[in-house]
């Protein structure tokens, strides 16, 4: 089989990110919170390291803020070894919209795979504002692929040879928020999202239908057949899964079940929680540097 993604080699984020900051190539700068924070850009916000939620604070302005964002979450159930302190990149254009791109590459073919538009910094795909033209917009994206010379080069600083991108452009660069090794393909050829309009579903279909397209032929490009090679036996220890599995389920349904007790009282307990929160996240800061 054809061996992609090597782990040696691969960057994860707060990796990724640092070395296209030290390439100039990333106008921002990512920082583990248990790090030494002292200058930082503002504002900043806080991501999670290894999930692919997004930022997990609004945007913050100072140090205090950071710290309390960093004690709400811990309190959420987040570790602080896996929390990264961001600085915000602004990529917005003259009229206030964000655009948030997507790409995968299969082997060594980047294929553009769609575009997010919308006026909030931080975009998902319910974010977006599907407009004739920003449909057009996408199309035109995704079937000419403008920045693949230019994203070629990232996957191949990341050691990447499977996986999404997601990025903007700041002064005609790329600015990387994440590459996901392990993304969402999409849904299919099936209706389109409830908040798309029925009239740009064509645009959108057709899109679709060149991704997918591209995608099939970029796999099949990789595949390999059978050689000389001896082949190589691979076993996994199911048990073992099964266990982490069912202990991150418990843990993750306990969260829940308090987060559902406590998020009626959520307006009350904010102001009186404000300083605990603080209080927190400083004392955990300076307990990873002693």
């Amino acid at each position: 089989m054809r061996f992609i993604n090597d782990p040696v080699r691969t960057l994860r984020r707060f990796e990724l990110l640092s070395e296209l900051h030290r390439q100039n190539r990333n106008d921002f700068r990512a920082v583990r919170a248990g790090q030494d924070l002292c200058g930082l850009r503002y504002p900043v916000f806080l991501r999670e390291e290894r999930s692919h939620d997004g930022a997990i604070s609004p945007l913050l302005k100072s140090w205090r803020e950071v710290e309390k964002a960093i004690g709400r979450a811990l309190v959420q159930g987040h570790r602080l070894r896996d929390l990264l302190v961001v600085e915000f990149c602004e990529t917005a254009d003259k009229a206030g919209f964000y655009r948030k791109y997507a790409a995968f590459v299969v082997g060594n073919t980047v294929i553009a795979r769609s575009l997010n538009y919308g006026t909030h910094w931080m975009l998902k795909h319910e974010g977006t504002q599907f407009t004739l033209s920003m449909a057009q917009e996408e199309r035109e994206f995704v079937l000419k692929n403008p920045h693949q010379a230019q994203l070629a080069k990232i996957f191949e600083i990341a050691g990447v040879e499977y996986g999404r991108i997601d990025y903007a452009i700041k002064d005609g660069q790329i600015q990387t928020w994440e590459i996901n090794l392990n993304p969402t393909i999409g849904r299919g050829l099936r209706r389109l999202s409830s908040n798309v309009p029925v009239e740009l579903e064509p645009i959108r279909i057709e899109v679709k239908q060149h991704f997918y397209r591209c995608f099939q032929d970029a796999w099949e490009a990789v595949d390999v057949t059978p050689g000389d090679q001896q082949a190589i036996s691979v076993a996994f220890d199911i048990s073992k899964a099964q266990t982490n599995l069912s202990g991150e389920s418990a843990r993750g349904r306990l969260l829940a079940g308090l987060r559902a007790v406590v998020r009626p009282a959520k307006t009350q307990l904010e102001p009186l929680a404000a300083p605990f929160l603080r209080l927190l996240g400083w004392f955990a800061v300076r307990r990873t540097r002693i």
